[in-house]
This record gives C-alpha cells, structure tokens and sequence, in this order.
C-alpha cells in the first residue's frame, strides 16, 4: 500500500528537483561561457597568427621590392644621365636661337629681359592701329614663348616653373588691355580735331589676321544703320539707339584666346572679336591763352558702357532697356583653321561675372564654309567667340601605342567623334591623322607632346583633359602621381610591346590601372591585336605592377582578373620590366633595356598628357 506523501513533502521535492535544474543549467551555462572563451581564444590566436604571417608576408615583400627597385637604379640613374644631357643640348640650341634672334623680343626664360620688356609696355602707349596692333602682336608673340615653356615644365612636373611661366602670360595680357585702352582713349582725344579739320570719324588698322577699328559718332545722323569697315572686313548692323547716342564703338579681331579656362564645358576657337561701346571723354577746350586738355599720364582709361547704352546719368541700363533690347547684326570672316564640327559654328560671349561662356542672346547664326564669311546678330556687346565643348573627344573609346622602328611609335586614339593618328618620335609627336584642310598647318610639324595638343585644342581638337572635365563625362580620375607613374613604367616596353586600352580600366575605380601588352618582335610585321591569344594583361596598383598572363578571349577571364585585382597577397614587382622577366623573348628584353630614352619619356609625356587611363576605357 503506497505511503501517502504530505504536502510539505510535496513541496519539499520540487525545491529540491527545482534547484537541480537550476544546478544543471548553471554547469551548461558555465559549459558555454567556457567554450565561447576558448572560441574567441582560438579565433584571437588565429587572427594573431594571420596577421604577424601577413605582416611578415608584407615586410618580405617590401624588401623583395626594395632589392627590385634597387636592382634597377643603375637602369633608372642612365636614363636620368641621358635626359639631362639632351636637355642641356637642347638648352644650349634654344640659347644660340636667342642669340641669333633679330626681333629684340625677350625669351620668357631670361627673367631680367621679361620684366625690362614689362616695364617698357607699361610706360609708353602708341598713337595709332598699326603700331598698336604690333605692339599687341610682340605681347603675343612673348605670350605663346611662356605658353611653350609652361607646357614644357608641365611635361617634366616642374609645377613652381610652370606656374612663374603662366604669371608671365596673364601680366602680357593685362598690359595688352592696358595698352589697347590707352591708344583708343587717346584717339578719342583726337578724334574731335580729326572730325572737324578731315570729316573723318573711323581709324583702322590690320596686320595679317589681327584687326582693330574704331568709330566715333560725331556724324550724328539719325538715319545711320550700317557701320562699313572694308579695311578690316566687318560690317555692323547698329540698332537706332547709336545713331543719336555719344559713343564710341571699338572692335577687335585677334586669333589669341582668352586664358581664363571657362568654368563650363565651353572653349573659343581661333581668337576673340570683342564689340567694345565707349563713351566719349571731354573735349579739349580753349579758353583764352589755356587749353584744358585731359591729361594722359594721369587717366589712360576709357569708360565702356556696354549694350544696350545706358541713359545719361545712369552706368548701367535699366531693366526695361535689356528686356527691349534690339540685336547688333554682325558680317566678318573668321580664320580659316578652326574646325567645328556642325554645320553652323555656335558663337558664345564671355560672361566676366561668371567667368564662363555663354550664348544665350546670339541668334541667326550664317556661315559659308567656302569663304569662312560670318553673320550673326547679338545683343551682347562683348568679347564674342566661336565656342564648342571641350569635352567633345571625352571619354576616350580606345587607344593603342604600336612600335613602328626602335625610337618611333604609332598612337591610334579612337574618340567619339573621330580616329586620331600621332606619330611619336625622340621627345616630339606629330598628327597623321584626320587629314583636313583646317589643320594643314599642323600636320607637318614635329612639336614636343603638350605643345602638338595645345595647338589642335586652339583649332578645335580638343586633347588636354584635365581633372574638372570628369564630371561632364563620367571619367573616373586616376591620382595624378599614380597615372605618371604608370605611363612612365609602361613607356619603357614600348620598344618591344605594344600599349592597349582595356575594357577593365575604367571600371576598377581610381586606385588601379589596367591595360594590355603584346609582344612585337617585328615592328614592320606586328601581329593583329584583337586576334591575338598571348596579349598580357597588367594591373598597377599604387603597391606595384602584375600580370595577367591569360587570354582576354576566354571566357573566365573577367572573374580571373577580378580575382588577381582583389588578392591582397598577389606578388607586385616594382616595374614592369621586372614582371616581364621569363615571360618575353631574351630580344625584346635587349629592346627594353637599351630602348631611345628620349623617345620612351616621349610616350610617357603623350600618354599623360592624354590622361589615357583617367579618360580611357
């Protein structure tokens, strides 16, 4: 008979089996708490062991690309040896073309003469065009001087030179407009003397392709509409409010362009024609035995009103004026090797406020592509310009740099709009390609690589990107440093290799370059590029240099190459010379090694200044 068990004994073995439990769950917890320990232990130790293995991968690899870098600066110290030296030789034949030079111009690299140059300009002013627009035409002809050399300091990263070169270039221009005020205020002065002794209210002057003119309303003549200039083949279309009006309308044609660069996309092509509305200044007066003249020395300025012409009392015109305002009709013919490249050349103003191009107000644009004859009407009176973007080559579709002998290379550069050929030499570039009538001028010349791409840019070639163009067309921008590197250690192949854009560059963000090598053992006999199955692949990174050595034809190699650019302990070498060791012929190494320096730091000079791997594929 089973013994009856009492409440208190009921309720003495749940706590019991209660604290059993509790014991239990307390060994378990106890259990876990030990095991996650020695989990995190185990994962610390490992994490530990991973990172003192990769520190001492890193550490290895660092010495490895010392004694890599070390192993090359014999290579490197006789490539700087040699460049040295033909830059003293060339120094040396720019000083005997000085010496033989008859202009009496200053060289901008000859500080002392620069600035006596300055100091002349700037203490006297010319009595009429002509000798005006020689004056202007010497100040241009110093400004394109310091414009060669600042590309030139460009080109070997001279940044401190570039810059006093460019300091140079805007003084010139601002003594140009000095000068330019000065001869115009003057003639102003005369004008009153000259109207009433000859009835003659226009002076004129031309020299080749620069123009300048000036008209005083003293006529005054309430039926007068069409300013006819023949000296300087410019008709004008004035609006009813200059035939009563006291002013003075100067114009100026120059083929050099503005040197602010345009915060748009807009550049100018083949110069400036700036429309210029003065007042006119007192007149001399006679009074008795004094002549009240207005003194020169103190005031050279004039004062331009702009368009459409304020009232009398006011310096700027009302906002009921510029709502109303009618067009200036404007007949010119504009240079002849400007390419653009629509039907009609677009015209833009310069709006000084914010400093940038403009071309709303320009309307009835006319051009004959045979006689380069230009009409339009503007309400801007303004310096006036044939604009385009200058990011129309941008970005580039591909590129390649193929050897054609041992110090020559072939640029085949593929853009948007056209295909560019550069031939490239020992330390100049020459265009091949497009053969077209506007830059028959260029095509013959060997010039130095900026130099070659800043005279297309002027013709409306644009090929000088820089770092604010991205925005405009979705470039990823390379480090600057980075890119120069990479277009310097990829010129030393070019000998043996031909360069090749890649599909991946662009894509790998801006710490990585990628492009492509193929081995030419022949330059005369190149083997086809796109049919090829041993082009290698080379990716830099800021560490180093790699290689892909697999065909871009198979079709794992996107997910190879992602791979191998992902891998931190991938093996980089300090150039790519050292990667192409055992993996190219003993002959196109000999190439490498011995290759023309002048023509290789020519490559790398085109190739950056090209930015081919920020604006290339």
């Amino acid at each position: 008979m089973a013994t009856k068990v009492s409440k208190k004994e009921k309720k003495a073995k749940k706590v019991q089996e209660k604290a059993q439990f509790a014991e239990i769950d307390r060994r378990l917890e106890q259990e876990r708490r030990q095991t996650e320990a020695a989990e995190v232990a185990r994962l610390k130790l490992e994490a530990k062991l991973a990172y003192e293995a990769e520190q001492a991968w890193l550490k290895a690899e660092e010495e490895r690309l010392a004694e890599e870098s070390q192993s090359m600066r014999s290579f490197l110290e006789w490539r700087n040896t040699t460049l040295a030296k033909l830059e003293a030789e060339a120094l040396a034949v720019t000083d005997w073309a000085q010496f033989l030079d008859t202009s009496g111009l200053p060289h901008p690299s000859r500080e002392g003469d620069v600035h006596i140059f300055f100091d002349t300009i700037s203490s006297t002013f010319d009595k009429s065009f002509n000798s005006l627009l020689q004056t202007l035409l010497n100040i241009h002809q110093v400004t394109a001087a310091a414009e060669e050399l600042a590309l030139g300091e460009d080109q070997k990263g001279n940044v401190k030179l570039a810059a006093k070169y460019r300091g140079y270039m805007q003084k010139l221009e601002q003594l140009a407009n000095v000068r330019l005020d000065w001869t115009t205020n003057y003639l102003l002065q005369q004008s009153y003397g000259v109207w009433a002794d000859k009835g003659k209210n226009i002076e004129c002057g031309k020299i080749g392709s620069w123009k300048l003119a000036l008209w005083v309303n003293h006529g005054k003549n309430p039926r007068f509409r069409v300013l006819e200039l023949p000296e300087i083949s410019v008709v004008l279309n004035l609006p009813k409010q200059f035939a009563l009006a006291n002013v003075a309308i100067r114009l100026l044609q120059k083929t050099a362009n503005p040197l602010t660069r345009s915060r748009n996309t807009y550049m100018s092509l083949g110069g400036v024609f700036v429309i210029d509305v003065l007042a006119l200044p007192i007149q001399t007066k006679v009074v008795k035995i004094w002549t009240l003249d207005f003194n020169l020395a103190k005031e050279g300025k004039v004062r331009n009103l702009g368009y459409p012409i304020p009232v009398v009392g006011q310096s700027t015109a009302t906002a009921g004026q510029q709502a109303n305002v009618l067009p200036i009709g404007v007949e010119m013919y504009i240079p002849t090797f400007i390419i653009h490249w629509n039907p009609s050349p677009e015209i833009g103003w310069w709006d000084a406020e914010e400093q940038c191009w403009q071309t709303t107000g320009i309307t009835d644009i006319v051009h004959n592509g045979h006689t380069h004859k230009l009409t339009f009407q503007t309400i801007h009176a303004k310096p006036l310009a044939i604009i385009q973007s200058r990011v129309q080559q941008l970005p580039y579709k591909a590129w390649t740099i193929s050897p054609t002998s041992s110090c020559t290379a072939l640029l085949t550069l593929h853009t948007p709009v056209l295909d560019i050929l550069l031939d490239i030499g020992e330390g100049w570039c020459k265009l091949l390609q497009p053969v077209i009538r506007e830059l028959k001028g260029i095509q013959a010349q060997q010039l130095p690589p900026r130099v070659l791409l800043q005279h297309l840019s002027q013709c409306g070639l644009s090929l000088l990107p820089e770092d604010d163009d991205a925005p405009f067309v979705a470039a990823t921008i390379k480090e600057m440093a980075f890119e120069k590197f990479v277009c310097r250690d990829l010129a030393l192949t070019v000998p043996a290799f031909r360069l090749a854009s890649s599909d991946f560059n662009k894509i790998q963000g801006s710490g990585v370059c990628v492009a492509r090598l193929q081995e030419i053992p022949e330059a005369l006999w190149p083997p086809s590029l796109e049919k090829s199955k041993v082009v290698k692949t080379v990716i830099y990174k800021p560490k180093g240099v790699t290689l892909l050595d697999y065909s871009a034809k198979l079709k794992d190699y996107p997910e190879r190459l992602s791979t191998l650019i992902a891998e931190k302990l991938a093996t980089y070498h300090a150039s790519v010379l050292v990667s192409l060791q055992g993996v190219c012929s003993e002959e196109s190494r000999n190439k490498m090694n011995v290759g023309n320096v002048a023509f290789t730091e020519c490559v790398k000079d085109i190739a950056y200044a090209l930015r081919l791997f920020s604006f290339g594929p």
